[in-house]
């Protein structure tokens, strides 16, 4: 009976602990698919923040340096989207 209840027990804590699952996506944005990755929000009306890479770079490395900003996200209410520029740049030609 015991191991029955440390059992649900040990769901109940790991549903808690649990890392916040990252979704990848994309727009058509002017012929262009446009992708980005984002943390699924637990909570509704989450402050939405854009987390840039620099250039060469993608969404997917900046959220490997970001990790200090996810370990808060869920207390904060964030909602982290890493979007990728387009060829690995923003604004350069």
């Amino acid at each position: 009976m015991q191991q029955k209840y440390l059992f649900v027990l040990l769901l109940f804590v790991g549903s808690f602990i649990t890392k916040a699952q990252i979704v990848d996506d994309s727009l058509l944005i002017e012929g262009h698919h446009r992708s980005f990755h984002f943390l699924i929000s637990a909570k509704p009306n989450a402050s939405l923040v854009f987390v840039l890479h620099g250039s060469g770079g993608n969404g997917i490395q900046m959220r490997l340096r970001a990790k200090s900003l996810e370990g808060i996200a869920s207390t904060e209410n964030i909602l982290l989207v890493y979007p990728d520029g387009y060829k690995k740049y923003w604004n350069e030609c």
